[in-house]
């Protein structure tokens, strides 16, 4: 079966890597695209956390709970597309979303047209014991294209 474009979701967990390392593999071979996507569920406040306060005031330099989840979800976008790159894959789009992961996940798939999705077993969510992540276990779950679940 042939690939055209690859939906990966990722959010910075050890299974999110592996599920790079699969889908670069995957769009070499197959000459797809990757579209990677990372849904953080809340904007984050425009409150500089105390703990940053001191350096605000030190370095004149504020720094949110809003942009520190802004530049975590950089930081995972493109550790992402260096695994792809490693397999000889760039990322077609890096795509930063807020909301719920899951609906976010298959709309990306959607508006892309995608016709494979591949994700992480188990990401980073507070549920570590069972043997499918809520966010992988719905997006199998509610997808109309064929799923990869990488362990």
């Amino acid at each position: 079966m042939a690939f055209h474009k690859i939906i990966l979701p990722v959010d910075g967990s050890a299974a999110a890597k592996r599920a790079a390392a699969t889908a670069g593999e995957l769009a070499a071979t197959t000459k797809a695209s990757v579209v990677v996507v990372h849904v953080r569920s809340r904007f984050g406040s425009d409150v500089v956390p105390e703990e940053l306060l001191a350096l605000e005031q030190a370095e004149h330099v504020r720094i949110t709970e809003a942009a520190m989840l802004e530049g975590a979800a950089e930081r995972i976008l493109d550790d992402a597309d260096q695994i792809l790159r490693r397999a000889g894959v760039t990322a077609a789009a890096k795509i930063a979303e807020i909301g719920d992961p899951t609906a976010r996940i298959l709309e990306t798939a959607r508006s892309h047209d995608a016709d494979l999705i591949v994700i992480g077993r188990r990401g980073l969510g507070p549920i570590g014991r069972l043997l499918l992540g809520s966010v992988s276990a719905k997006v199998l779950q509610l997808s109309g294209i064929p799923c990869l679940v990488v362990p």
